[in-house]
């Protein structure tokens, strides 16, 4: 009897396949939280396979499973100690009925909680029996195993599909909920999961597969949902939501500037083959009507999808006008409506007496549909439309665009109080609209009720939907300061007191700033020697009054290497730098995205966009030639002087979509590092390419920090096709024979990869981090080969010889613009790692000459060819200070 009962026992419990990660410590760790479960006598671990299928690991697991319930655990994932305890004690209560039980599961990244894939926020209870079928919004759905458990009699009658790669647990999974309804979500217990999964683009690995964006709709989801349909005579809405979800998860992997550029089409072909999964979404479930809490927020990417479904590019909405607002239907089905459509102010100006603004809204109703307009009292002024940048991009091509004005309004100066409004008309209806104040530069801050912005006797705050614009003195301005300290430090986070402290620090010492004339000059934060530093040096030398600063990281080499040579660099993130960035006149730029360099970025300036009026100065890291308007477009960083090395720059950056026409901003004048550009060669070949999607770590951001090691690197074209060609025979016995070395500089981006190439004895591999310097590599190198980085202009700017590499199986990271590289590149164009070792070659026995066709394209490029691009800048700048910011 005590034989059966012992056994009986075994039974009982939970087993696990466990999938180690590879990283030891990693592994370790959730090895050991496995061990010190309080349950651990009920626990079997089944361990899969060195380079065995996650498919085929997982069916053997079926067979070798001996406990009632079984799940999935990863190295790196992480639990509680009575973890297992809790899901056994959930499922000895809930009785037979239930087959999938679910505990509450989190992803984080860089410390940073991630988006949930398909499981609700908090629930009233702590245990909640959730059917799939009958929910009404798709919030619950089992898609992955790691938090997942499943009765192992029920899942060994369902074997994973190894034939569908990325796409087998997901449709094992979602195949036994067509059969097995009911989910137990336990929300007090928490499992934190290691692997990204699709819901997360920024990490997930399959985003730069292939089968990603093909395979998994034609070899699953789309015969999944056929056989569905044909079973049941209809989609249940829970797959409806799995299935939109599917198609967004690749599109966010690839919106804008994140195009991976996997798909092998253009991308509006590609976006149309979606057509045939969506015929088996409703269009309720596409807006959402249901409120799905995991499916996308993002009200473009579900007008994308219903135009998808419809086939329809530009389709006809129907508008419905009742209590006040317009609501905007596609098939019946409200979409957007006006009481959602706010203006987002991008820029206020006070010149002259007007104000000066430029705003944005989306475009859900179209120019010729409806008239915009901003009201000032009794008098409305038109909103000017304006082409600048303002795109939506997906797979390389624009799904939507949002209008984009600019209005000027005179204020009435005598008047006590002005209430300033926008408003949209649609035929009779007039309606006012939100205003949005979250841009860096929309001046009133709407991180707090009390948030101003002081302009000349005037203060500016908003009520409701207006802009209120009243004469003000000290007291009040003050009394509406105190009240923000007051709110601030009140609040509970972190992040609201210290920004009341910055605050309180920036108005005890703006007297002894206001004396000051501030320029702020900076690169990447982590490195130093770009053309922002280059400027800061020759202005350091110049006796004009005005106080220079030089941002750069306390532990970059560069900051060393400054103060060894006498400079003072600025240590980022001190409070020091966040009242310089406050009060500064100029900020000097390489790099876009002043705001994120400065700590300032995403939601953190709504802290202090009353503050700062500081003029943006771009000196250009890459020149200006490709289309490269979602970076550079004037709003970007209100950029106020643009100074460029060519004519072919100021006429790219004079199109409409970059918006400096009318601003007298762009400037040719040279661009400062060309300044240090003096050959020294050393017979030395340089191979400097950019760097692609596919080569680097995504998950962040911020720009101004070093990327993190990519483990799926070596696996990419990129890694095989430049680990090949520094690998060459052919090129390391030419470099012998003719005496030259091969530097290998890797971009910034993908440094952190140095360690996985192949390494030779005529090959330096060197990352483009520490102390490495361009200046030095660029002055001792006799030739390079680049693909489509900025750093040929460098080059061809002392020219010297370039050979491109545009090989056939890497496709192009940027989109040519002004510069065509048929007609104008400084060098020959090659498509394969052979063709461009026979050039090389060709170069190196000839001492690496400049040939007479690009040396007569480099002088028709630039605009100089001399060492005086900083005095040049200076002169224009300190123009600039006395007679626009007039101080």
């Amino acid at each position: 009897m005590k034989k059966q009962e012992k056994e009986e026992r075994m039974n009982k419990g939970i087993s696990i396949l466990y999938y180690e990660s590879g990283r030891q410590q990693e592994d370790e760790k959730t090895k050991n939280l496995i061990k010190g479960q309080s349950c651990g006598e009920m626990l079997q671990v089944v361990c899969a396979e060195a380079g065995e299928d996650p498919a085929q690991a997982y069916n053997r697991f079926l067979k070798e499973a001996d406990r009632e319930l079984l799940t999935v655990v990863n190295g790196g994932d992480v639990f509680e100690t009575d973890y297992f305890e809790g899901i056994l004690k959930a499922y000895e209560d809930a009785g037979e009925e239930i087959s999938f039980f679910m505990s509450n599961k989190n992803y984080y990244f860089n410390g940073v909680k991630r988006k949930r894939p398909f499981l609700p926020g908090n629930l009233p209870e702590d245990r909640t029996v959730i059917d799939i079928w009958e929910q009404e919004n798709g919030a619950v759905i089992p898609t992955f195993l790691n938090g997942t458990f499943l009765k192992t009699s029920i899942a060994a009658q369902f074997q994973m599909k190894p034939e569908l790669g990325l796409e087998a647990e997901k449709e094992m999974l979602l195949r036994m909920t067509l059969d097995h309804k009911k989910v137990l979500y336990i929300q007090n217990l928490m499992y934190v999961y290691d692997t990204p999964r699709d819901a997360h683009p920024y990490i997930y690995y399959g985003v730069y597969m292939r089968e990603w964006y093909y395979n998994s709709f034609s070899e699953f989801l789309l015969p999944f949902l056929a056989e569905v349909e044909q079973r049941f005579g209809e989609v249940p809405r829970y797959l409806q939501y799995a299935a939109a979800h599917y198609i967004v998860c690749r599109l966010a992997a690839n919106i804008d500037n994140k195009n991976k550029r996997v798909v092998e089409e253009d991308g509006e072909t590609y976006l149309r083959s979606f057509h045939g999964v969506l015929q088996y979404v409703g269009y309720d479930v596409l807006a959402n009507v249901y409120g799905c809490p995991t499916y996308t927020s993002n009200l473009d990417l579900r007008l994308l999808l219903a135009r998808l479904k419809m086939d329809e590019t530009h389709p006809r909405y129907e508008y419905a006008l009742e209590n006040n607002k317009v609501t905007g239907m596609l098939m019946g089905v409200p979409f957007f409506t006006t009481a959602n459509l706010a203006v987002g102010i991008q820029l206020i100006d006070y010149r002259d007496g007007k104000w000066e603004i430029d705003c944005r809204l989306k475009s859900f109703f179209p120019l010729e549909d409806s008239r915009y307009y901003v009201t000032l009292g009794e008098k409305e002024y038109d909103l000017r439309f304006e082409e600048r940048f303002s795109h939506t991009m997906i797979f390389g091509c624009t799904i939507s665009r949002y209008h984009t004005f600019h209005v000027s309004v005179p204020l009435d100066l005598n008047a006590e109080r002005q209430e300033l409004a926008f408003w949209i008309q649609i035929n009779d209806q007039k309606i006012k609209l939100k205003t949005g104040l979250d841009f860096n530069y929309s001046r009133i801050p709407h991180k707090f009720k009390y948030g101003y912005w002081r302009f000349d006797r005037f203060l500016a705050y908003r009520s409701g939907k207006d802009l209120v614009i009243r004469k003000a003195g000290k007291l009040y301005t003050a009394y509406r300061e105190l009240r923000i300290w007051k709110e601030l430090l009140m609040r509970r986070k972190k992040a609201d007191r210290y920004y009341a402290g910055i605050r309180m620090l920036y108005f005890l010492t703006r007297p002894w700033f206001r004396r000051k004339k501030i320029w702020l000059f900076q690169d990447k934060i982590y490195k130093g020697g770009d053309s922002s530093e280059y400027l800061y040096r020759y202005s350091m030398k110049q006796k004009d009054g005005i106080e220079k600063y030089y941002l750069l990281d306390e532990n970059a080499p560069d900051y060393e290497r400054l103060k060894k040579e006498g400079y003072r660099p600025l240590k980022r993130n001190s409070l020091k730098h966040k009242l310089v960035f406050l009060n500064a006149d100029m900020l000097v730029a390489s790099n876009s995205a002043v705001f994120v360099f400065n700590g300032y970025g995403g939601k953190k300036t709504g802290y202090v966009s009353d503050l700062f009026d500081f003029h943006v100065v771009c000196v250009q890291h890459g020149l200006s030639v490709q289309n490269i308007a979602r970076a550079q477009y004037r709003l970007k960083d209100n950029t106020r002087l643009y100074f460029c090395a060519s004519k072919y720059e100021i006429e790219n950056l004079s199109r409409p979509i970059y918006n400096y026409n009318g601003y007298d901003a762009l400037k040719l004048t040279g661009v400062p590092r060309y300044d240090g550009l003096v050959d020294e060669e050393k017979k030395q070949i340089l191979l400097s390419p950019t760097w692609r999607m596919q080569s680097a770590m995504m998950g962040t951001k911020n720009e101004s920090v070093v990327r993190q090691y990519n483990p799926y690197f070596k696996e990419t074209d990129y890694y095989r096709i430049y680990n090949s060609l520094i690998n060459d025979q052919r090129l390391i016995e030419a470099a012998k024979e003719y005496g030259y070395r091969i530097v290998y500089v890797l971009h910034p981006i993908v440094s952190p990869q140095a360690e996985d190439f192949d390494k030779n004895d005529y090959v330096d591999i060197v990352p483009a981090v520490g102390d490495m310097s361009y200046e030095k590599v660029f002055r001792e190198s006799s030739l390079m080969v680049t693909d489509f980085s900025g750093v040929q202009f460098d080059f061809a700017y002392m020219r010297k010889p370039l050979v491109y590499l545009h090989h056939k199986d890497i496709p192009k990271h940027y989109e040519e613009g002004i510069f065509t590289y048929d007609t104008m590149a400084f060098g020959e164009i090659c498509q394969t790692n052979e063709e461009l070792v026979d050039v090389l070659c060709e170069y190196m026995k000839d001492g690496c000459r400049m040939k007479d066709v690009y040396r007569k394209r480099a002088d028709d490029f630039f605009a100089f060819r001399d060492h005086d691009n900083c005095r040049r800048i200076y002169d224009v700048m300190l123009e600039y200070q006395r007679n626009v910011i007039g101080r």
